[in-house]
Parts: C-alpha cells; sequence; structure tokens
C-alpha cells in the first residue's frame, strides 16, 4: 500500500475516533499506524498540549488508554482540534516506518 493512501487511512481513522465518545485508544493506534502518529496524537492533544487544558484529555478503560474530546467543549472545538491534529500527522505521517507495514482492516 502507497504511503498516501495509509495516510489517508490514518486521517480517516483518528477523525471517526475522535468523534465518538470513547476516542482513540492509542495502542490499537500504535499497532495499526506506528509509534509516531501515536506520539503526535498524544503530544497534540493530550496532557502538557494547548488542547488538554480544555477540549481533550486521557482516560483509560479496560486497562487500555485513550485520547479523547471533553464533553460538551472539546466537541464544539472538535473541527479546529481535528485540522490542527491532520497538519501534523500529515507532516509526520511519511517518516513513520511502521507505516509501511502497518495493520488495516
Amino acid at each position: 500500500m502507497q504511503a498516501e493512501e495509509l495516510e489517508e487511512q490514518l486521517l480517516d481513522y483518528v477523525m471517526l475516533r475522535l468523534r465518538l465518545a470513547d476516542g482513540i485508544p492509542m495502542d490499537e493506534l500504535q499497532r495499526k499506524f506506528g509509534h509516531v502518529a501515536a506520539q503526535t496524537v498524544k503530544a497534540t492533544l493530550a496532557s502538557g498540549s494547548a488542547y488538554a487544558e480544555k477540549y481533550a484529555c486521557e482516560t483509560y478503560s479496560q486497562g487500555q488508554q485513550h485520547v479523547r474530546l471533553t464533553d460538551p467543549e472539546g466537541f464544539l472545538m472538535s473541527n479546529d482540534c481535528i485540522a490542527t491534529l491532520f497538519a501534523e500527522l500529515s507532516s509526520d505521517a511519511a517518516c513513520d516506518p511502521m507505516l509501511q507495514t502497518a495493520e488495516l482492516s
């Protein structure tokens, strides 16, 4: 699969998962799209980031870390959060060697 197709699948996955209350399961994100993608999501939306103050948070469900948007502030700002994350992922995604062997479903 070409890097552009993998990057498009990554962006689709992130956008769809952030629109769900559970958010993005970080283990699954890393398994499917690699370490760089997971670290970029975490750095952009999780603790210590500009968005973490009001719009995003880290949660744990069944022992798995999730990054999700807060309710209601994060969901109201979801387009802005997702656009920022897309910009960060687009610049990093092609650099991750795991993308070449990502497990896609």
